[in-house]
């Protein structure tokens, strides 16, 4: 399993890193443009991204940006099921709007923080890409 963990926050991004690193290889992206240069680095070397943790507040273009862009990346080469990438976004915003929106937009599952380890493995269980136990 190999998971991108897309968080400008240095403690956010941590914590996620505390809960993945032990089950799976993680790499870390702090702004938008690292995010998508590291999913299609990733897609290119054919090593792709399993699931994606992204924050919504980010410096550069909004982490629903990003979404768009990998959503549009994947729609291009026609990748279905469970060759796409899950993509869950995670957020202190805790606002019924703003969670429907990163819906509308194709991601996948939507975690407010601060996340807890339960809440993290439950959504990717439900993405049909469970993290093994410890």
């Amino acid at each position: 399993m190999r998971i991108l963990v897309v968080d400008d926050d240095f403690i956010s991004r941590s914590v996620m890193l505390g809960i993945l690193s032990k089950r799976a290889r993680c790499d870390v992206a702090v702004s938008s443009e690292e995010a998508i240069l590291a999913f299609k680095t990733a897609r290119k070397e054919k090593d792709p991204y399993d699931i994606v943790f992204l924050d919504i507040l980010m410096p550069g273009e909004r982490g629903t940006e990003v979404l768009n862009q990998i959503t549009a990346f994947e729609d291009s080469r026609n990748l279905t099921g469970r060759s796409r990438t899950g993509i869950i976004m995670v957020s202190s915003i805790d606002d019924p709007g703003e969670i429907m929106g990163a819906f509308r937009d194709q991601c996948d599952a939507y975690l407010i923080k601060p996340v807890k380890n339960e809440a993290v493995m439950n959504a990717c269980s439900k993405l049909g890409k469970p993290l093994p136990p410890l």
